[in-house]
């Protein structure tokens, strides 16, 4: 079951879910590190009382007494027909209680044809339009009423129970939706609204999921059982996105959630096709998913990636806004002017990123980035890799942590600097080595937190090396511009 309407709880204060870090590195360094522990899950984290849950506690919330379709011919391949309700009135209607049949109209039923595509992308599940048939793992039904026995006005799925002997079980995977004949109902879906969210909210119980917490239509409200019990997490949520730090500006998911989609893969397993070319997701998308595209400032996304392979980029230049970008596997980025709207599913390696036009953050993940800032004053932190870093028009900054980060054998490359505007903040090294200045040298002495800037006016290209501890690399970066001491931040 689902709600047609969000809880909006009162946003609590972010740095509730932040890390404590050190004091001594700039601010700069603090904020980067700061975005990067703010999405840390499970290990005791609470917030307003509630506890905070693991990935794989997430999960299991999820499945809780429910179970999916079965992969009867062992093939590791789930399929699954379905079929939208023709007659008036039948016994399925009387089973469940509901009258006032309304036929399933073209745009639902493209509604639902995108939304199914959406948990096929991401789970090995096969979805085909037609009756049911001998080969067939599972049946959906979906159907249309303008009328419900608990006159709460809401749309209803059967879970798949196909062992239980139980008559009404054999109504596994009947899902119908009330027809109020307004913009936000299911026949008058379309991307971003509550009508769709209500068909991937209803298939998610059709093949097996559950609400996270106990509470369903009946009880009357809802009340979470844990922090990630959110619209920002799991689309099989009561709670609107801002139970969380989060805000997505009324825009509903239109596909399955970071903890959705490792609920559906604990239970059909991945779909590894998906996307395993090079994919760009946002501005310029080649994915063909209405949620993973925008075309304009105005157009919002909301959404989680799940991503089969290749080389992949976040392009989020066309945005006016400020934006936080991350693209580590389980966290969100702030885009387009909304808070925790993009997510990358876990086991997933986007390994490019775009800033807009605003004054961007950009943080990396172990692979080899190519992070771009575009315009605006943007700080960039490309984390573990041999990284090509741009940072655009603007002042910008480019951050690291530790010396492993950029070393002999993996240098990053900052390809676009211009000395006395841009930034290299190394402050995040120095606080890790015990708080020492940084000593500018001409020859290392082989002791850690030396540092030596050099420029080859032949190709203008200058080098920044820091000496490490005796377990650690040392630093080697590679800066195609004139870097002088002057322009370290350390």
């Amino acid at each position: 079951m689902c709600p047609r309407s969000q809880d909006q709880a009162s946003l609590p204060d972010e740095s509730a879910f932040m890390t404590a870090i050190t004091s001594r590195a700039s601010t700069t360094f603090q904020t980067i590190e700061q975005f990067q522990h703010r999405d840390d899950r499970g290990g005791g984290i609470q917030h307003n009382g509630l506890p905070s849950k693991t990935p794989e506690e997430a999960t299991a919330r999820l499945w809780r007494g429910s179970a999916g379709w079965p992969d009867k011919n062992g093939d590791g391949r789930y399929d699954v027909t379905y079929t939208f309700r023709e007659p008036p009135e039948d016994k399925h209607q009387r089973q469940h209680n509901k009258s006032g049949f309304t036929h399933v109209l073209e745009n639902q039923r493209q509604q639902t044809r995108r939304s199914l595509q959406s948990i096929a992308d991401v789970a090995n599940v096969r979805f085909t339009e037609g009756p049911k048939t001998a080969s067939s793992e599972g049946h959906i039904t979906l159907g249309n009423y303008a009328d419900l026995y608990n006159k709460k006005g809401q749309s209803v799925a059967a879970y798949p129970q196909t062992s239980l002997p139980n008559p009404k079980d054999r109504f596994s995977g009947d899902a119908w939706f009330v027809d109020t004949k307004d913009d936000q109902s299911v026949p008058n879906a379309s991307h971003g609204d509550a009508g769709r969210f209500t068909l991937v909210h209803e298939l998610g119980h059709a093949l097996g999921l559950s609400h996270p917490s106990q509470y369903d239509v009946s009880s009357g409200s809802a009340k979470a059982g844990y922090l990630e019990d959110s619209e920002s997490h799991t689309t099989m949520s009561y709670l609107g996105e801002r139970h969380g730090y989060m805000n997505h500006g009324g825009i509903r998911a239109s596909a399955p959630q970071l903890d959705d989609i490792s609920a559906y893969q604990q239970e059909y397993g991945a779909n590894p096709e998906t996307r395993k070319d090079d994919t760009t997701y946002g501005f310029n998308s080649n994915t063909d998913r209405d949620f993973l595209s925008v075309k304009a400032d105005q157009d919002k996304m909301v959404a989680a990636i799940w991503d089969g392979g290749g080389t992949d980029t976040l392009d989020f230049s066309g945005y006016q806004q400020d934006q936080q970008i991350s693209l580590k596997a389980g966290t969100f980025s702030d885009v387009g002017g909304l808070k925790g709207n993009v997510s990358i599913a876990y086991g997933v390696t986007i390994e490019n990123a775009v800033g807009g036009f605003g004054n961007d953050l950009l943080v990396g993940n172990d692979a080899a980035n190519t992070l771009n800032g575009g315009e605006g004053n943007d700080r960039i932190y490309g984390a573990g890799g041999a990284d090509i870093l741009w940072g655009g028009k603007g002042n910008d900054v480019f951050v690291y942590g530790k010396t492993n980060e950029s070393t002999r054998d993996a240098p990053d490359q900052i390809m676009d600097f211009v000395s006395g505007e841009d930034r290299v903040d190394v402050s995040g090294i120095r606080a890790t080595q015990g708080d020492k200045p940084l000593t500018f040298v001409r020859a290392f002495s082989g002791a850690s937190g030396e540092a030596m800037v050099t420029y080859d006016p032949a190709v203008q290209r200058s080098t920044l090396q820091i000496s490490g501890k005796p377990d650690e690399p040392a630093f080697l970066l590679v800066v195609h511009g004139k870097l002088q001491q002057s322009d370290i931040v350390s």
